[in-house]
């Protein structure tokens, strides 16, 4: 997976996580912190690679594997502010992206 897609789709994963926040607290949707969050998911999309660049086809350790998603997913639940929450959606879309590839993820390392 390109850096590319995954910006877009963390981008995507931290506008919708906020939007589901908002309506699902019946908040209004401000458009600074839609820009916020999409910003944040798009940036920490970024980060499984920086702590595992792809310097090698295995390069899937610890921070691209299945715990991590676990992990990741969990915290969108378990958080109560939105740009947390999607800082951990970016994070989850990167691993999800990941998972769809021919490599897939490892259990743990």
């Amino acid at each position: 997976m390109k850096m590319k897609d995954h910006i877009i789709i963390g981008a995507v994963a931290g506008c919708g996580i906020y939007i589901l926040d908002r309506l699902n607290k019946e908040k209004e949707i401000k458009f600074s912190k839609l820009l916020l969050c999409g910003a944040a998911g798009a940036t920490i999309a970024l980060l499984p690679d920086i702590l595992e660049p792809a310097t090698n086809p295995r390069h899937r350790q610890l921070f691209h594997s299945l715990v991590s998603l676990g992990f990741t997913l969990s915290g969108i639940f378990v958080s109560k502010k939105p740009l947390t929450k999607a800082s951990f959606a970016g994070y989850t879309s990167h691993l999800l992206a990941d998972l769809t590839t021919p490599m897939g993820l490892p259990f743990l390392w």
